[in-house]
C-alpha cells in the first residue's frame, strides 16, 4: 500500500456546493450564538503528522474548535463542537482511505457536577 499523501494545509469551505447546517442545528436544538457561528466557519487548518491529526475549525477566534489526535489510537477528551456543556471522547482509527476519528459524548453523574 502506497504511504497515504498527508492532508496537511488551509482547507477552504465551498458555500455553493455545501449544504445548508439549518435543518441539523434545528434537530440539535442549537442556539442563535451557534448556528451563526456554524454559518461563518469557512475554513479548517489540518495538522497531519507522524506523531498525530490535528484539526481547526475556524469561526472567528473565540468560536474556533481545535481537536488532536494521537496516530496510536489512544483516547483523547475534547470539549464539545456546539460549545454546550460536557466532554467528548474520540480516537484516531488509520483506514486505506485515511484517518477516521471514531467519538461519542462523555457522560457525567449529576452528583459530580
Amino acid at each position: 500500500m502506497a504511504p497515504q499523501k498527508s492532508l496537511t494545509g488551509m482547507w477552504q469551505k465551498d458555500k455553493e456546493a455545501s449544504d445548508s447546517m439549518d435543518p441539523v442545528c434545528e434537530l440539535m436544538q442549537l442556539g442563535w450564538v451557534v448556528r451563526t457561528a456554524m454559518k461563518v466557519i469557512s475554513r479548517m487548518q489540518i495538522e497531519d503528522t507522524e506523531e498525530s491529526f490535528a484539526f481547526t475549525l475556524k469561526a472567528g477566534g473565540v468560536l474556533d474548535v481545535k481537536e488532536r489526535f494521537p496516530r496510536t489510537g489512544e483516547q483523547v477528551e475534547h470539549n464539545r463542537r456546539d460549545k454546550r456543556r460536557g466532554k467528548r471522547r474520540g480516537r484516531l482509527e488509520q483506514t486505506p482511505e485515511g484517518p477516521i476519528i471514531r467519538q461519542g459524548r462523555v457522560w457525567v453523574c449529576e452528583q459530580d457536577i
